[in-house]
């Protein structure tokens, strides 16, 4: 079984859906995800980053990166249907924006 299918057992979903690709409406900005201490709730983490437009298999390298190198850039999309990016902040994390696409 690969990372990706326990995580997605953990989330209570299939291996794979029609739905799997991400929602990318909104904003995209570059950020910088970096943990000072082990990851609070990593499921939760993972589910936050879709809402930013990853999709599972990118959050969980996201996750894999912030636990190996205490931190990850990404490009996440904001909109308002994902909130602000401080909410990831709730999950132990210091976010930083790194510059926004042209």
């Amino acid at each position: 079984m690969s990372t990706s299918s326990s995580l997605r057992e953990r989330l209570g979903r299939p291996a794979r859906t029609s739905d799997d690709r991400p929602d990318r409406s909104g904003t995209p900005v570059f950020v910088e995800l970096r943990a000072d201490r082990p990851l609070a709730r990593p499921v939760s983490l993972a589910q936050a980053l879709e809402g930013f437009g990853l999709d599972l298999e990118q959050a969980h390298r996201a996750l894999d990166a912030i636990k190996a190198r205490r931190h990850a850039r990404l490009e996440l999309y904001v909109s308002e249907r994902s909130g602000p990016l401080e909410a990831l902040e709730a999950f132990g994390l210091a976010v930083r924006r790194v510059g926004s696409a042209p």
